[in-house]
């Protein structure tokens, strides 16, 4: 009765271990290093090669449905061209996947324009921001990453200079098939240009607001720069009588072109020596 067990689990657990379809994949055609590891990483051949399919028609579907997101990532590193061919090669006991990746020419960067009318094409009048502020360079690969950092910059950089209002209401990559390029266009709403105004402080418990004060950068009426908002954060940080630090600004000005600031503290477990003009902290 024992063997009989014996043999009615091993019915059920060998055609799991038997017939699994061992595979190993290879892309070819390709030499781009960081390319080649991101196609790795959205790949379900690669993903899914320990729990391989039991037939061969179910790895040429797994296979099959590679493709586009392996062109999503080609076309996110600039080959928008590219082409994939996929080849089976069956062996004894492995069966070997050849994903060829044909590439064609990475296309580039033709020129970047920043509008605030999209309508009017009405380009942007912003002192000292240029292309090269925004780490992007005319000629240079066209790869998405850096046109979504280099908008992330653009909003930085028109927050350091009176405009932290400001977000990209539209952007456009115009592929040029036929010079094998792009122009990239942003098109900003820059808002109102804003001064810092009150700041309002909230959270503190045993710490007095005459050493918040101090530690603040900017003054009230100046033009707003996110530069003094980050050193402010960085100052009360590094005091360790904070556990927490966020500093936000209102969405909108006031007649005076005014932002009010609020400062939300949570104060750190700490013991503290007023020494009359500062805290020091003992941990413990």
């Amino acid at each position: 009765m024992q063997f009989l067990r014996k043999i009615f689990f091993l019915a059920f657990i060998l055609p799991a271990c038997l017939f699994a379809l061992n595979y190993d994949v290879k892309f070819t055609g390709l030499k781009d290093k960081n390319t080649i590891q991101a196609i790795r990483r959205v790949s379900s051949l690669v993903i899914l090669q320990k729990r391989p399919p039991k037939t061969i028609n179910a790895l040429r579907f797994r296979a099959s449905s590679d493709v586009t997101e392996i062109l999503k990532v080609l076309h996110f590193f600039g080959f928008y061209d590219a082409k994939i061919d996929i080849d089976l090669e069956e062996n004894k006991n492995m069966v070997v996947v050849n994903v060829l990746i044909m590439p064609g020419v990475r296309y580039t960067i033709k020129d970047v324009k920043i509008y605030t009318d999209c309508l009017d094409k009405k380009q942007m009048d912003i002192e000292s921001i240029s292309i090269n502020d925004l780490d992007l360079k005319i000629n240079s690969a066209l790869i998405t990453q850096n046109i979504l950092n280099a908008e992330k910059k653009l909003i930085f950089l028109l927050s350091n200079k009176g405009y932290p209002l400001a977000k990209v209401e539209k952007r456009d990559v115009v592929i040029d098939q036929t010079h094998k390029n792009a122009l990239v266009e942003w098109c900003v709403n820059i808002g109102s240009f804003s001064l810092f105004g009150d700041t309002k402080i909230t959270g503190l418990k045993s710490i007095a607001k005459s050493y918040i004060d101090k530690k603040i950068k900017w003054i009230r009426g100046q033009k707003y720069d996110s530069r003094k908002v980050n050193e402010t954060q960085q100052n009360l940080l590094k005091t360790n009588l904070f556990s927490s630090v966020a500093i936000a600004h209102e969405d909108t000005v006031n007649e005076q072109n005014e932002l009010e600031m609020n400062l939300k503290l949570v104060e750190s477990l700490h013991r503290y020596i007023s020494t009359g003009v500062s805290y020091a902290t003992v941990d413990g």
